[in-house]
């Protein structure tokens, strides 16, 4: 039997960002060891009504969840597996195991940060995300994210769209796409980036569960970045988190209504990357890091425009077709042969470039031309 189903069957019993899970991987060396326990009666009093469902040891639930997984192409790794992070063991409610897709591997030997922020966010909010994000990429730092519409997608798509490694973490199931306006974004962090989630497919969650996934954010993170967020966001959950994990945590200036202690405040991607220097000496900061900034300490940085980005042929030629008609994304599929998985890519930086918008019926125009 595959030793991950007994992960499955007790992250199933202790669920998300409980202590519990600490308490039995300190004295159990496997999900199977505490599968096979028959007494229970060690737990503290604050754990004793565990006692009952880890003392059933009905497999059958679990059993579907995993056949889902395998059926799906569904990744999961447990607590004990070598590819799960150490910086998720290290802190004090693990998860039992991750659910992904993608190449988990990704996740391993490279600087990361979190790059967190509202919903309702700014243009020049999204603007922001687009050029932190950029820089990050190009020096191969890993852009972790909750992959949520706003500063979060804005994120994680540009790191892509650089050649970096865009990494999201979901407060829903694995399956379920959330929210569903970044549907394109999923179908391209599946291909190039990794998508994670605490939650097996089909759980049940409810509002608990974003707090608890930010958690995952932060301490996967070497530091973290919100660039956009007022009193109570979620974003400074996240923050909070990180500062709690020991991490470096940073506001973009101007951007934030709110001041943690022990936060930053910075004013270009450059700011960042320098501290985290002192964690890799090889670290390269690119020019596109620096922007020019103003203050009465230390004068002015300046660095030439970068060059215009183009827009490739696919790119083109789609945006010539949704001028014509708009159409479905299957229906743009048919229409050219190309992927659907490249359409969606497509799509999204067509949309977040403002070349066109999302209409009624999943169908797509050209913006200005409603």
């Amino acid at each position: 039997m595959d030793v991950r189903l007994y992960y499955i069957w007790l992250q199933r019993i202790c669920g998300a960002a409980n202590r519990l899970t600490d308490l039995l991987f300190d004295k159990f060396s496997s999900a199977r060891d505490i599968y096979e326990c028959r007494d229970f009666s060690f737990l503290p009093k604050a754990y004793a009504k565990y006692e009952a469902p880890l003392s059933n040891k009905d497999l059958s639930a679990s059993l579907e969840i995993y056949k889902t997984c395998v059926n799906r192409g569904i990744g999961f790794i447990t607590y004990h597996d070598e590819d799960f992070p150490d910086s998720l063991r290290n802190i004090p409610d693990p998860p039992v195991m991750l659910y992904y897709y993608g190449d988990i591997t990704r996740l391993k030997n490279r600087l990361a940060v979190a790059m967190v922020g509202t919903r309702t966010c700014t243009e020049a909010g999204v603007e922001a995300a687009k050029q932190y994000a950029e820089s990050f990429a190009k020096a191969g730092i890993s852009v972790i994210s909750g992959l949520a519409k706003g500063i979060d997608g804005a994120a994680n798509h540009t790191a892509l769209m650089n050649g970096g490694v865009s990494v999201g973490i979901l407060g829903t199931p694995i399956d379920k796409v959330y929210p569903p306006e970044n549907v394109r974004l999923f179908h391209t962090m599946y291909k190039i980036g990794v998508v994670i989630s605490e939650y097996s497919p089909g759980a049940d969650v409810g509002r608990y569960s974003f707090p608890a996934r930010n958690r995952i954010i932060s301490a996967l993170s070497d530091c973290t970045l919100v660039v956009e967020a007022a009193e109570g966001s979620g974003a400074i959950i996240t923050a909070k988190r990180a500062l709690q994990q020991n991490k470096s945590v940073y506001f973009v200036a101007g951007r934030v209504t709110v001041m943690l202690d022990g936060a930053m405040s910075v004013n270009s991607p450059a700011e960042v990357m320098e501290s985290l220097q002192l964690k890799d000496p090889g670290l390269r900061i690119p020019t596109t890091a620096y922007t020019v900034t103003k203050t009465k300490g230390y004068g002015r940085r300046i660095t030439p425009p970068a060059p215009k980005k183009t827009k490739d042929t696919d790119e083109l030629g789609l945006l010539r077709i949704i001028s014509e008609k708009p159409l479905t994304a299957s229906e743009l599929s048919d229409k050219t042969g190309i992927s659907i998985d490249r359409i969606y890519e497509l799509l999204t930086t067509l949309e977040l470039d403002g070349a066109i918008i999302a209409a009624a019926g999943g169908r797509y125009i050209k913006a200005g031309k409603q």
